[in-house]
């Protein structure tokens, strides 16, 4: 069973609180996520939203984890 996290806030919060993160999928327009992921040194993926949108039901704002 997977779990997701996903909205900006929520996995920008996710990210500062150390979670383990197993994969993180971004928009390329959410630079500030990404530059946490960079920072922590967590590997992140450049994806489509529509790909988002196939592993979330809700608003992702293209963000999932």
């Amino acid at each position: 069973m997977s779990e997701f996290i996903y909205g900006k806030n929520p996995v920008r919060e996710a990210l500062k609180a150390n979670r383990k993160i197993k994969h993180l999928y971004i928009t390329k327009n959410n630079h500030e996520i990404i530059e946490i992921a960079k920072k922590k040194n967590i590997k992140f993926e450049i994806v489509s939203s529509g790909f988002l949108q196939s592993l979330v039901i809700g608003v992702h704002q293209g963000v999932v984890a």
